[in-house]
C-alpha cells in the first residue's frame, strides 16, 4: 500500500512474514524504514500486520464502516 501526501510518501509492505513501513519526505529520493508506534497496533496481531486495517476504523475501513452505519440507520433511508 502506498500513500502519497503533500509532505511525502509512505509505503507499507508485508515481506517474508514481516511488516515494514518506509517513507520519504517531499523532495527526498530515498525511502527510510520507519518504526510503527505501539499505539497504532491496538489489539492487532503483529504477526498479521494487515489485520489492523480490518479491525481499526481508518482510511478505507472508516469510509466503509460509515456507509454501513448510515444504511443501518433508517432515518437516512
Amino acid at each position: 500500500m502506498v500513500l502519497h501526501g503533500r509532505a511525502g510518501t509512505l509505503e507499507a509492505g508485508y515481506i517474508f512474514g514481516g511488516a515494514s513501513v518506509s517513507g520519504a519526505r517531499q523532495g527526498e529520493r530515498d525511502f527510510a524504514q520507519l518504526p510503527v508506534p505501539d499505539r497504532f497496533w491496538g489489539e492487532a496481531d503483529r504477526g498479521r500486520p494487515f489485520q489492523v486495517f480490518a479491525s481499526q476504523p481508518v482510511g478505507d475501513r472508516l469510509f466503509i464502516d460509515t456507509i454501513l452505519q448510515v444504511r443501518a440507520d433508517s432515518r437516512f433511508l
